[in-house]
C-alpha cells in the first residue's frame, strides 16, 4: 500500500469522525500561501520554514508516512529506548552501578533516534504531496514559519 493511500484512509477515518481535513492549502484559513508549489519555492528560497509542532510521536501517522528504512531505523532507536532500561538496570545490578551511567546514555541515543527518524519522515512526506501536507498541517504535526527580512 503506498504512502498516498495510508495517508488518504488516515484522512478518511477523520473525516468521518466530522475533522475535516483540507483538500488543498488554499482552503486553510490565514494559511500565508496560496498555493503548495508557492509553498515550496518559499520554503527552498528560505522565506519560510517548515517545522515541527507537536512533541508528539503519534504511531499511527508515522507508519502510514515512512518508508522501509526509516521504519527500521524507527524500531532499532525503539528498542535501544526501552530496552535500555531493563538491561541497565540488570547489568547494574549483577555486575556494576557504573553501567547505569551507560544504560542512560543508550537510552538517550534512542531516543534522538527516534525522534530524528520521526521527524525526518513527516518533513520529506509533507513536502512531497499537498494532501499529506494538509493532513499532517490538521493534526498539528508540522508548521510553516515565515522568516523576517
Amino acid at each position: 500500500m503506498s504512502t498516498q493511500s495510508k495517508v488518504e484512509s488516515l484522512i478518511h477515518e477523520s473525516n468521518l469522525k466530522g475533522n475535516t481535513v483540507f483538500e488543498n492549502i488554499g482552503e486553510v484559513p490565514n494559511f500565508p500561501f496560496e498555493d503548495f508549489s508557492n509553498l515550496v519555492k518559499g520554503i527552498k528560497s528560505r522565506q519560510a520554514s517548515l517545522r515541527r509542532h507537536s512533541l508528539l510521536i503519534e504511531a499511527t501517522i508515522f507508519y502510514a508516512v515512512a518508508n522501509r528504512n526509516e521504519k527500521l531505523f524507527y524500531v532499532v532507536g525503539q528498542i535501544l529506548l526501552w530496552g535500555a532500561i531493563p538491561f541497565g538496570l540488570t547489568l547494574g545490578i549483577l555486575v556494576s552501578w557504573w553501567l547505569l551511567i551507560v544504560a542512560t546514555l543508550v537510552y538517550l541515543f534512542g531516543k534522538k533516534i527516534v525522534s530524528d527518524t520521526y521527524d525526518k519522515s513527516i518533513f520529506r512526506s509533507a513536502m512531497g504531496s499537498e494532501r499529506i501536507f494538509c493532513f499532517l498541517y490538521h493534526h498539528s504535526q508540522i508548521c510553516v514559519g515565515l522568516t523576517l527580512d
